[in-house]
């Protein structure tokens, strides 16, 4: 054992050089780790802006049904944003976020019909179906308001009775149990249905 009196000089400047050849070390591992993103045509999966300020654009690379998300910021001055540039444009994006919500309505409403034709949800009398499928679901992509940990439990009981899910591997049925919202379980079914 070593007691503080005993520390010299020579024994401290000994263990900054350890500990920075440590520090050196696990930083050229984590640069080995770290490929600089490249968005080219031939990676480039598809563009959608991610939020209502139209500031940020998710971008789907890769290839062979192997893709990976990443946020390019609209700024001229990123280079992701002129990579992108080269390939699309912002009115094209701006189609392309369109359409996908509109695809992502569509199949949620399916998704909803899919339930009540299995009776395992039955719409209120009063209110017509397709609005009521819609209405919690828009408000929430739009940000207009948050469903509550009550409806988001409601929409994961509903999924894992249905038979698809109930056939689905384990790790689609644990991607719907840890989904913080309804769009998120709708996407993770949608997804897993258009896979079989």
């Amino acid at each position: 054992m070593i007691y503080i009196d005993d520390i010299t000089p020579e024994m401290v400047e000994e263990y900054k050089i350890k500990e920075a050849l440590i520090a050196k070390e696990i930083e050229d591992q984590i640069q080995e780790e770290i490929t600089p993103v490249e968005i080219t045509e031939e990676n480039l999966h598809s563009a959608r802006f991610a939020n209502d300020e139209r500031d940020v654009i998710e971008v789907l690379i890769g290839d062979n049904d192997e893709y990976e998300a990443i946020a390019v910021i609209v700024d001229p001055e990123e280079e992701l944003f002129q990579q992108l540039m080269k390939i699309t444009n912002l009115d094209d994006i701006e189609l392309e976020t369109l359409e996908t919500i509109q695809r992502e309505a569509e199949a949620i409403q399916n998704l909803h019909v899919e339930l009540i034709e299995n009776n395992i949800a039955t719409p209120p009398a009063d209110v017509d179906v397709s609005e009521n499928i819609l209405k919690g679901f828009l408000n929430e992509l739009i940000g207009d308001e948050e469903s509550s940990d009550d409806d988001l439990f409601k929409v994961k009981l509903l999924a894992f009775e249905m038979q698809k899910i109930i056939d689905a591997p384990v790790e689609i049925k644990e991607s719907i149990r840890a989904a913080s919202t309804q769009f998120e379980v709708f996407t993770i079914i949608k997804n897993y249905g258009d896979s079989l």
